[in-house]
């Protein structure tokens, strides 16, 4: 396990937003595909596409990636933004902090890369 003085260097901002990049392109590749070229079609998959995505990825996962991503995410406060401090109040009693910043982290990435798929559709 990395000491804690050098746990930034697992994720610096360059590769956060490198790897977001890269997925959301993966991502809208994809759904593309299995829309048979129809870019309305592909933009409904996308999403279902991004929570499996985000779901099982690594920087979800692992607690040591929490606060970097966070730090990072251009969508720090998704997750504070669809839900209600009663709600927020509820995982921590029932998850803890760590699992807040679990939810938290999930929802940043998931809005990252949707937007990063929409500046690809912009462009």
């Amino acid at each position: 396990m990395p000491k804690l003085r050098n746990i930034k260097a697992m994720l610096s901002r360059k590769d956060y937003q490198a790897g977001i990049n890269e997925i959301a392109l993966d991502l809208w590749n994809k759904a593309l595909k299995d829309a048979n070229g129809d870019k309305d079609k592909a933009f409904d998959l996308v999403r279902s596409f991004i929570h499996q995505a985000v779901d099982g990825h690594v920087w979800v996962n692992n607690n040591c990636y929490h606060n970097l991503v966070l730090h990072h995410s251009n969508n720090y406060s998704a997750y504070e933004n669809i839900n209600d401090n009663e709600l927020i109040g509820e995982l921590v009693a029932e998850q803890g902090v760590d699992g807040l910043h679990m939810a938290m982290t999930y929802h940043a990435i998931d809005a990252d890369i949707f937007d990063a798929i929409c500046e690809v559709l912009a462009a």
